[in-house]
């Protein structure tokens, strides 16, 4: 991605209203995408859709599903759960090699749970650090490694920032530019940074 505050006094980079609306913007993949945004929550429970994965990896994709599932809903909730079960069948799609390698498929989940919280700024409110995630999967070490590979495969990256963050939008926040991976909530907030920045109601 651009450095967005390229150009932008150092000192404003944080306040400047031209960076924190571009990089709302990233967020929700575009203007238009910002323009619409609503904060009705995802479908709760949604099961996994397979409609566009490669057939050979099914079984794969589903074992995975498996061990997320329980996880997530005692980690967060439903409409966490039905993120991470989007961003699964996303990844799957578009990168169908991350489910054919041999691999153990509860890192493959604590990796997924792990992108859909980031995304929707739960690992921040909740204080929880990736540990907690490994250690809910029953495993040590950290999921940044195997994220790495899924977030390239669903086109999502980290926000880069000089210094401190604003809002929604701290360094290190990872976007994807597709609203319909985020929950209700978290586009509650992104609705009210729109709104705060544009000064519409």
């Amino acid at each position: 991605m651009d450095r967005f505050w390229e150009g932008v006094a150092r000192e404003t980079w944080d306040t400047n209203p031209n960076v924190l609306l571009t990089r709302l913007l990233a967020t929700v993949g575009g203007e238009e995408a910002l323009n619409v945004l609503t904060s009705e929550p995802l479908p709760r429970y949604e099961p996994l859709r397979l409609a566009h994965v490669p057939e050979d990896i099914h079984g794969r994709v589903r074992a995975t599903d498996e061990l997320l599932t329980p996880v997530a809903l005692e980690m967060f909730d439903g409409e966490l759960l039905t993120s991470a079960r989007r961003i699964l069948s996303r990844v799957a799609e578009g990168d169908p090699r991350i489910f054919r390698r041999r691999s153990q498929d509860r890192r493959a989940a604590c990796a997924l749970l792990w992108i859909a919280a980031r995304l929707n700024g739960r690992v921040e409110e909740t204080g929880t650090t990736a540990g907690t995630f490994t250690t809910a999967f029953g495993y040590s070490g950290s999921p940044a490694d195997r994220a790495r590979t899924m977030q390239d495969a669903i086109g999502a990256y980290v926000v880069e920032s000089p210094q401190g963050g604003w809002g929604p939008q701290r360094p290190g926040t990872l976007v994807a530019g597709d609203p319909s991976l985020l929950t209700g909530e978290r586009r509650a907030r992104l609705i009210a940074d729109r709104n705060r920045l544009t000064g519409s109601a």
